[in-house]
Protein backbone atom coordinates (compact mmCIF):
# COMPACT_ATOMS: atom_id res chain seq x y z
CA UNK A 1 0.00 0.00 0.00
CA UNK A 2 1.47 3.05 -0.58
CA UNK A 3 0.22 6.59 0.71
CA UNK A 4 1.06 10.27 -0.94
CA UNK A 5 0.68 13.38 1.15
CA UNK A 6 -0.97 14.88 -2.07
CA UNK A 7 -4.33 13.32 -0.59
CA UNK A 8 -6.73 16.04 -0.23
CA UNK A 9 -9.63 15.91 1.68
CA UNK A 10 -12.60 17.61 2.99
CA UNK A 11 -15.37 16.04 5.06
CA UNK A 12 -19.23 17.36 5.79
CA UNK A 13 -22.16 16.46 7.67
CA UNK A 14 -25.28 16.27 5.63
CA UNK A 15 -23.90 19.41 3.36
CA UNK A 16 -25.82 19.64 0.57
CA UNK A 17 -27.32 16.49 -0.80
CA UNK A 18 -28.41 15.35 2.81
CA UNK A 19 -26.32 12.83 3.05
CA UNK A 20 -24.95 12.50 6.68
CA UNK A 21 -21.13 12.21 7.19
CA UNK A 22 -20.45 12.48 3.62
CA UNK A 23 -16.61 12.86 2.97
CA UNK A 24 -15.50 14.24 -0.64
CA UNK A 25 -11.57 13.97 -1.28
CA UNK A 26 -9.50 13.66 -3.60
CA UNK A 27 -7.12 11.01 -3.79
CA UNK A 28 -3.51 10.09 -4.91
CA UNK A 29 -1.52 6.57 -5.18
CA UNK A 30 -1.07 4.22 -7.77
CA UNK A 31 -2.38 0.65 -8.06
CA UNK A 32 -1.58 -1.79 -10.53
CA UNK A 33 -1.44 -5.22 -11.95
CA UNK A 34 -4.57 -7.38 -13.30
CA UNK A 35 -6.47 -10.17 -11.98
CA UNK A 36 -6.70 -13.04 -14.76
CA UNK A 37 -10.30 -13.39 -14.60
CA UNK A 38 -11.15 -9.92 -15.86
CA UNK A 39 -10.37 -8.80 -19.07
CA UNK A 40 -11.81 -5.38 -18.77
CA UNK A 41 -9.43 -2.33 -19.66
CA UNK A 42 -8.38 -0.25 -16.79
CA UNK A 43 -8.33 3.95 -17.63
CA UNK A 44 -7.04 6.36 -15.78
CA UNK A 45 -9.77 9.14 -14.77
CA UNK A 46 -9.99 11.93 -12.00
CA UNK A 47 -10.42 10.43 -8.42
CA UNK A 48 -13.27 11.34 -6.53
CA UNK A 49 -14.55 9.38 -3.88
CA UNK A 50 -17.40 9.68 -1.40
CA UNK A 51 -18.89 7.66 1.28
CA UNK A 52 -22.57 7.91 2.50
CA UNK A 53 -25.02 6.03 3.18
CA UNK A 54 -28.14 5.77 1.08
CA UNK A 55 -31.74 4.35 0.93
CA UNK A 56 -33.12 1.06 -0.22
CA UNK A 57 -35.44 -1.56 -0.96
CA UNK A 58 -34.66 -4.05 2.25
CA UNK A 59 -38.04 -5.52 3.38
CA UNK A 60 -38.25 -4.60 7.13
CA UNK A 61 -39.81 -7.33 8.06
CA UNK A 62 -36.39 -9.56 7.70
CA UNK A 63 -34.23 -9.14 10.95
CA UNK A 64 -30.01 -8.37 9.59
CA UNK A 65 -29.22 -7.85 13.41
CA UNK A 66 -30.97 -7.89 16.52
CA UNK A 67 -31.20 -4.61 18.96
CA UNK A 68 -28.99 -6.58 21.53
CA UNK A 69 -26.24 -7.42 18.98
CA UNK A 70 -26.14 -4.17 18.01
CA UNK A 71 -25.71 -2.43 20.61
CA UNK A 72 -22.60 -4.78 21.48
CA UNK A 73 -21.17 -4.20 18.09
CA UNK A 74 -21.39 -0.25 18.51
CA UNK A 75 -19.61 -0.59 21.59
CA UNK A 76 -17.03 -2.77 19.91
CA UNK A 77 -16.40 -0.33 17.45
CA UNK A 78 -15.38 2.55 19.98
CA UNK A 79 -12.08 0.40 19.81
CA UNK A 80 -10.00 1.96 17.45
CA UNK A 81 -8.42 -1.55 17.17
CA UNK A 82 -11.52 -3.36 16.21
CA UNK A 83 -12.17 -3.66 12.53
CA UNK A 84 -9.07 -3.28 10.72
CA UNK A 85 -9.26 -6.25 8.08
CA UNK A 86 -10.43 -4.08 5.13
CA UNK A 87 -6.58 -1.99 5.62
CA UNK A 88 -5.11 -5.30 4.23
CA UNK A 89 -7.94 -5.90 1.31
CA UNK A 90 -7.71 -2.21 -0.16
CA UNK A 91 -5.11 -3.15 -2.55
CA UNK A 92 -6.52 -5.97 -4.15
CA UNK A 93 -10.32 -3.84 -4.03
CA UNK A 94 -8.44 -1.00 -5.81
CA UNK A 95 -6.93 -3.31 -8.83
CA UNK A 96 -10.54 -4.71 -8.89
CA UNK A 97 -12.55 -1.27 -9.18
CA UNK A 98 -10.18 -0.38 -12.15
CA UNK A 99 -10.51 -3.99 -13.85
CA UNK A 100 -13.84 -3.65 -13.72
CA UNK A 101 -14.39 0.39 -14.64
CA UNK A 102 -16.13 0.70 -11.90
CA UNK A 103 -16.92 3.92 -10.72
CA UNK A 104 -19.22 3.71 -7.37
CA UNK A 105 -19.19 0.66 -4.79
CA UNK A 106 -21.01 -0.55 -1.82
CA UNK A 107 -18.45 -1.23 1.21
CA UNK A 108 -21.22 -3.73 3.01
CA UNK A 109 -20.36 -3.96 6.77
CA UNK A 110 -17.58 -0.83 6.52
CA UNK A 111 -17.12 0.15 10.02
CA UNK A 112 -15.23 2.55 10.41
CA UNK A 113 -14.93 3.60 7.04
CA UNK A 114 -11.41 2.12 6.86
CA UNK A 115 -11.55 0.74 3.69
CA UNK A 116 -12.48 3.91 2.23
CA UNK A 117 -9.70 5.86 3.64
CA UNK A 118 -7.19 3.12 2.11
CA UNK A 119 -8.60 3.47 -1.23
CA UNK A 120 -8.40 6.69 -1.38
CA UNK A 121 -4.51 6.61 -0.70
CA UNK A 122 -3.76 3.66 -3.24
CA UNK A 123 -6.11 5.09 -6.07
CA UNK A 124 -4.73 7.63 -8.38
CA UNK A 125 -6.72 9.40 -11.09
CA UNK A 126 -9.88 7.37 -10.93
CA UNK A 127 -13.35 8.50 -10.23
CA UNK A 128 -15.03 6.10 -7.41
CA UNK A 129 -17.89 6.82 -5.17
CA UNK A 130 -17.86 4.75 -2.05
CA UNK A 131 -21.36 3.92 -0.66
CA UNK A 132 -20.94 2.78 2.81
CA UNK A 133 -23.79 0.44 5.27
CA UNK A 134 -23.01 -0.43 8.81
CA UNK A 135 -26.23 -1.71 10.98
CA UNK A 136 -23.93 -0.85 13.94
CA UNK A 137 -22.90 2.75 13.08
CA UNK A 138 -26.23 4.98 13.26
CA UNK A 139 -24.75 7.47 10.61
CA UNK A 140 -24.94 4.68 7.81
CA UNK A 141 -27.15 2.68 9.14
CA UNK A 142 -29.93 2.79 6.85
CA UNK A 143 -30.60 0.23 4.35
CA UNK A 144 -28.60 0.66 1.02
CA UNK A 145 -29.57 0.51 -2.55
CA UNK A 146 -27.99 -2.06 -5.04
CA UNK A 147 -24.72 -1.08 -6.18
CA UNK A 148 -23.02 -2.44 -9.04
CA UNK A 149 -19.59 -3.97 -7.51
CA UNK A 150 -19.97 -4.87 -3.42
CA UNK A 151 -17.03 -4.96 -1.13
CA UNK A 152 -18.00 -7.14 1.75
CA UNK A 153 -14.57 -7.54 4.05
CA UNK A 154 -14.43 -9.55 7.34
CA UNK A 155 -18.29 -8.98 8.12
CA UNK A 156 -19.59 -12.73 7.35
CA UNK A 157 -18.36 -14.08 10.40
CA UNK A 158 -19.46 -11.95 12.56
CA UNK A 159 -23.22 -12.45 11.82
CA UNK A 160 -25.60 -14.05 13.76
CA UNK A 161 -26.09 -17.40 12.97
CA UNK A 162 -30.11 -17.13 12.81
CA UNK A 163 -29.47 -14.18 10.50
CA UNK A 164 -26.93 -15.31 8.01
CA UNK A 165 -29.58 -16.00 5.64
CA UNK A 166 -31.16 -13.21 5.83
CA UNK A 167 -28.05 -11.05 5.03
CA UNK A 168 -26.70 -13.06 2.52
CA UNK A 169 -29.68 -12.86 0.96
CA UNK A 170 -29.52 -8.71 1.30
CA UNK A 171 -26.33 -8.98 -0.23
CA UNK A 172 -27.41 -10.53 -2.94
CA UNK A 173 -30.19 -7.72 -3.43
CA UNK A 174 -27.88 -5.27 -3.08
CA UNK A 175 -24.99 -6.89 -5.53
CA UNK A 176 -26.22 -5.33 -8.76
CA UNK A 177 -23.26 -7.12 -10.53
CA UNK A 178 -20.43 -8.06 -8.81
CA UNK A 179 -18.94 -9.15 -5.65
CA UNK A 180 -15.47 -9.04 -3.59
CA UNK A 181 -16.44 -10.92 0.16
CA UNK A 182 -14.24 -12.05 2.76
CA UNK A 183 -14.34 -14.75 5.15
CA UNK A 184 -12.14 -15.25 8.14
CA UNK A 185 -12.67 -19.02 9.49
CA UNK A 186 -11.28 -19.27 12.77
CA UNK A 187 -11.57 -17.36 16.01
CA UNK A 188 -11.02 -13.83 16.46
CA UNK A 189 -8.44 -12.46 18.80
CA UNK A 190 -11.15 -9.88 20.22
CA UNK A 191 -14.21 -11.11 22.35
CA UNK A 192 -17.21 -9.13 22.43
CA UNK A 193 -18.43 -7.50 26.22
CA UNK A 194 -21.06 -10.75 26.86
CA UNK A 195 -17.65 -12.98 26.79
CA UNK A 196 -18.63 -15.11 23.15
CA UNK A 197 -15.63 -14.49 20.56
CA UNK A 198 -16.17 -12.13 18.20
CA UNK A 199 -16.16 -14.22 15.21
CA UNK A 200 -20.22 -15.83 16.13
CA UNK A 201 -19.55 -18.22 12.96
CA UNK A 202 -16.34 -20.27 13.14
CA UNK A 203 -16.92 -22.58 10.25
CA UNK A 204 -15.02 -23.75 7.51
CA UNK A 205 -14.35 -22.91 3.45
CA UNK A 206 -16.54 -26.04 2.39
CA UNK A 207 -19.38 -24.74 4.81
CA UNK A 208 -19.16 -21.64 3.64
CA UNK A 209 -18.71 -21.78 0.16
CA UNK A 210 -22.42 -23.57 -1.09
CA UNK A 211 -23.99 -20.77 1.01
CA UNK A 212 -22.58 -18.21 -1.41
CA UNK A 213 -23.32 -20.36 -4.26
CA UNK A 214 -26.48 -20.62 -3.94
CA UNK A 215 -26.69 -16.78 -4.76
CA UNK A 216 -23.80 -15.55 -6.65
CA UNK A 217 -21.49 -17.48 -9.33
CA UNK A 218 -18.13 -17.97 -8.94
CA UNK A 219 -15.13 -16.19 -10.76
CA UNK A 220 -12.15 -16.80 -8.50
CA UNK A 221 -11.33 -18.13 -4.73
CA UNK A 222 -8.45 -17.46 -3.40
CA UNK A 223 -7.77 -19.21 0.36
CA UNK A 224 -5.44 -18.19 3.24
CA UNK A 225 -3.83 -19.04 6.34
CA UNK A 226 -7.18 -17.71 8.50
CA UNK A 227 -9.91 -18.00 5.63
CA UNK A 228 -10.58 -16.94 1.95
CA UNK A 229 -11.92 -14.52 -0.42
CA UNK A 230 -13.96 -15.13 -3.68
CA UNK A 231 -14.50 -12.43 -6.50
CA UNK A 232 -18.55 -13.26 -7.46
CA UNK A 233 -21.11 -12.25 -10.10
CA UNK A 234 -24.72 -12.16 -9.55
CA UNK A 235 -27.01 -14.61 -10.62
Amino acid sequence: MRGNSGVLVSARSGAGDGDPGAVVCSCAGRAGGRLPALEARASRKKCRSRTHSVDGGLDKAVTLITDEYRALQAEMHRDPAYGVASIGYAPLVAKIIQQTESHAILDYGAGKGRLHASLKRILSSWECEVFAYDPAIPEISRAPSPCRFVVSIDVLEHIEPDCLDAVLDDLARVTFQWGFFTVHTGPAVKTLPDGRNAHLIQKPVWWWLPKLMERFDLLEFKRGANGFWVFVIRR
